[in-house]
């Protein structure tokens, strides 16, 4: 491949990280008031949690905080380090696990994505995922991305109520 057509390459793959992440910001939120099993997960989270999910050094990231009652908020900026980072190793690892070539195992596995942090609480962040996928995208592309696929109750109906929540304004933290 010519080096211009690479390098135009990885911007848009660069460009569609960020929408993405974007994306996962605002649907995760919403995703954990829709899902009992979200909401137990992160309950685990203290209060004033942060997580950090993105490329390694200067690629896009998004940042989560728990309020420490079973919800998370997309953090307005980097002010303090987070309490649990997952990082991915190279833009083309990214992309591989965000257009859902490869689960977030094998990501792992192939040493493709590192975490820092409480194993059980990185473990509690992988699931909320999960659930998160599950909702947002049809069965044949979630049964890729997730390792186990499993259909939640009222399936169509959350997935109806966080398409549209995703329209609105994101809540706020209280």
């Amino acid at each position: 491949m010519p080096r211009p057509l690479r390098i135009r390459v990885k911007r848009c793959r660069t460009l569609y990280l960020r929408l993405l992440l974007c994306i996962l910001g605002r649907a995760i939120p919403r995703a954990i008031r829709l899902s009992r099993e979200a909401q137990e997960e992160c309950r685990k989270f203290p209060s004033d949690f942060r997580i950090l999910l993105g490329l390694r050094a200067p690629g896009p990231a998004l940042i989560l905080e728990s309020d420490g009652l079973g919800r998370l908020y997309r953090a307005a900026g980097a002010e303090t380090s987070p309490d649990l980072e997952i990082r991915l190793k190279s833009v083309e690892a990214a992309f591989r696990l965000f257009t859902f070539q490869e689960s977030t195992a094998a990501s792992e596995a192939g040493g493709r994505l590192t975490a820092a942090g409480s194993l059980a609480l990185v473990l509690s962040f992988i699931r909320i995922i999960d659930v998160v996928e599950i909702l947002l995208l049809p069965r044949v592309i979630a049964q890729r991305a997730v390792k186990l696929w499993h259909k939640p109750d009222r399936l169509i109906l959350k997935r109806l109520a966080l398409y549209f929540s995703l329209l609105l304004p994101a809540p706020k933290r209280r």
